[in-house]
């Protein structure tokens, strides 16, 4: 089964730019922080002192990592380990950081998946939809999550505590009729 979460998929091939993921770095943190360098997320633009034209913010419609690379590397033909100027960025929302992390993962043979659920650490008292990137932790012998999106501007606005899956999330308000 996890042979399946080593291939790439639709959404989690690098295309044409297969190659330039040999450039990153093999450790989790150090793909995270590529990540970062590569996107800027649409809605916390502002904190980061960006203001998004219509244009940019079109870019978060952009769907198969393939094809963010592709925008990526026609404005700005560096190794993906180079971060780009913040303004310079490719826009995308949680789901873009999630499958570039899993691409990144899958193309050095990690098994890696997209998962979804529900973050209550952007709005407290919230639980908003968030994806994330799942990967096989081998030494542990299990699936670990890990949120590529949160880098220091965000982490130092809220605290990452814990990502219910949808069903975790579907059950909360529930148990409390029980």
């Amino acid at each position: 089964m996890l042979d399946f979460y080593t291939r790439p998929g639709t959404m989690t091939s690098g295309g044409e730019h297969a190659r330039m993921l040999d450039a990153v770095p093999r450790d989790l943190a150090g793909m995270a922080r590529v990540v970062q360098g590569l996107l800027l997320h649409e809605h916390w633009a502002p904190a980061y002192g960006v203001t998004l034209s219509d244009e940019r913010r079109s870019q978060s419609h952009i769907r198969p990592a393939s094809l963010m690379l592709d925008r990526l590397l026609a404005d700005d033909g560096r190794p993906l380990p180079v971060a780009r100027p913040v303004d310079a960025r490719l826009i995308g929302v949680c789901r873009h950081f999630t499958v570039l992390l899993v691409t990144m993962l899958r193309a050095q043979g990690v098994p890696a998946r997209a998962r979804c659920g529900f973050g209550s650490y952007f709005n407290p008292g919230r639980f908003e939809d968030h994806w994330v990137c799942e990967y096989w932790d081998a030494a542990r012998g299990r699936w670990t999550l890990v949120d590529a999106q949160i880098d220091d501007v965000q982490r130092a606005k809220r605290s990452p505590t814990s990502l219910p899956t949808s069903a975790a999330a579907w059950e909360l308000p529930r148990a409390s009729f029980r």
